[in-house]
């Protein structure tokens, strides 16, 4: 997956996400100058984005279930803002889903 077929359009700051992750991820990534994160995976995929998120950010207790949105609520408790992007299609086909998180202070 080409990384660079999508502009990683920040929905905080609306800025190009054009910073390389410093932190060990399976997703597709980006970080905003305003220290927005931003993940991708293909949508069938999507539980991988959660994971990269909760290896960073950590997620609070009681909210590590097996469901994703579950696991959304968790970062949240946990004081990551969360927004979706539009999914968007690279060249070698299927469609690859954006998520992206922020807690103030923290990537910055």
């Amino acid at each position: 997956m080409e990384e660079t077929e999508y502009n990683w359009l920040c929905p905080w700051c609306g800025r190009l996400a054009e910073l390389p992750v410093q932190f060990p991820v399976i997703c597709a990534s980006r970080r905003c100058e305003c220290g927005a994160l931003g993940l991708g995976a293909r949508t069938r995929d999507s539980d991988e984005i959660i994971d990269d998120a909760i290896g960073i950010f950590g997620i609070a207790d009681g909210y590590m279930t097996p469901f994703d949105s579950d696991r959304i609520i968790g970062l949240q408790q946990n004081g990551v803002e969360v927004a979706e992007s539009e999914d968007f299609a690279p060249r070698d086909g299927g469609s690859l889903r954006v998520l992206w998180f922020r807690k103030p202070g923290y990537l910055q």
